[in-house]
């Protein structure tokens, strides 16, 4: 449920829920070409230099033709980040888990069920339910106890910035989680609904969220500002 929400009416009838504690902004690369630089540069800097953007959770949403594996393998690399690929099995049993910053995954429509399950567990920080290494945080490994699990979850939330590479589609209404602090727009969105939907991931139960989206030149700079007008808000350059 989001707070105070603004309803703004569209053409149409057609109404948008935006949370109000929602900010929006935009990065403005040179070109399309140099925007995985500058999304690179932007989570690595808001890690440096914003205490609260050190743990929770992020989402990159990109595009449809866009390798969802290299973008999420090219943010791993900078913050010498876990990685979770199509291998997740092999990786799980090898983690410990009181070692990890940083966790870097992907979801998309070709991995198998698995897979996308245990990187949306580990995006919303929930590893106590997979039971690999918990006994790092004072658990007892594959032990099936609800207060163990919820213990090691909030050790482990408290503790390391959770990254998540997705595409719109892929990321089903029910796929929510309340420390989710930042949503960046890695290919912009091809509707308001659509940005209203994906930035509606930030800024849960009135807490603080941002919606960054990475320009590439003046035409997504149209796009961006137009997506403002029509969800009603205005959406400023990141300082």
């Amino acid at each position: 449920m989001w707070l105070a929400p603004s309803l703004t009416p569209q053409k149409g009838g057609e109404e948008f829920v935006v949370p109000e504690a929602l900010i929006h902004e935009y990065v403005m690369a040179k070109e399309t070409a140099s925007k995985l630089s500058y999304l690179r540069n932007e989570l690595k800097r808001d890690y440096l230099f914003d205490p609260v953007a050190r743990s929770g959770a992020v989402i990159v949403f990109v595009g449809d033709k866009t390798d969802l594996p290299a973008i999420a393998a090219s943010i791993a690399s900078d913050f010498k980040a876990l990685y979770f690929n199509e291998e997740i099995k092999a990786v799980e049993k090898s983690v410990w888990w009181k070692d990890v910053k940083v966790v870097v995954s992907w979801i998309g429509e070709e991995m198998e069920l698995k897979p996308r399950q245990s990187a949306v567990e580990v995006w919303k920080g929930e590893i106590g339910r997979m039971g690999k290494r918990v006994e790092e945080y004072g658990g007892q490994g594959d032990q099936e106890s609800s207060e163990i699990n919820d213990e090691v979850d909030e050790l482990f939330r408290a503790s390391t910035l959770r990254i998540i590479v997705a595409k719109t589609e892929s990321f089903g209404r029910g796929i929510d989680c309340l420390d989710c602090h930042t949503v960046y727009n890695y290919d912009l969105p091809g509707s308001a609904s659509e940005y209203v939907h994906r930035g509606g991931r930030a800024g849960r139960m009135g807490r603080r969220g941002r919606v960054v989206s990475v320009v590439g030149g003046e035409k997504e700079l149209f796009v961006v500002e137009k997506l403002g007008r029509q969800v009603g808000k205005v959406i400023t350059k990141k300082l």
